[in-house]
């Protein structure tokens, strides 16, 4: 099992800034959510970032579901609703992970 953290947002929110930490964990760090494997990226260095999305203007619902012990966990899936209230915009990343993740963030403007 796991969490579930819901946050809303006004709608009119500009520049935000979304990042995740695991409690009694480390924070949140990238992985290439285009391969099945998830591998963590790394920079030149051997460092690996953060993740970190930036939104300029909040779309109307974003969902991220976290995966991973305390001391390794990624961001497995980012879904996002579009703007036009048209159905839903499917995987940022395009694949179809499922929902049953041990940790899931949901994100409205409200």
């Amino acid at each position: 099992s796991g969490y579930k953290v819901k946050c809303h947002l006004q709608s009119d929110a500009t520049e935000v800034e979304v990042s995740f930490s695991a409690v009694g964990g480390r924070k949140v760090q990238k992985v290439d959510r285009r391969d099945p494997q998830r591998p963590w990226i790394e920079d030149a260095n051997g460092h690996r970032p953060l993740e970190l999305f930036f939104y300029d203007r909040l779309p109307p619902c974003v969902q991220y579901d976290i995966r991973g012990p305390s001391f390794g966990p990624h961001v497995s899936r980012v879904f996002e609703q579009r703007a036009d209230g048209d159905g839903d915009g499917g995987d940022l990343d395009a694949d179809a992970l499922a929902l049953s993740s041990q940790g899931r963030i949901d994100l409205r403007t409200s």
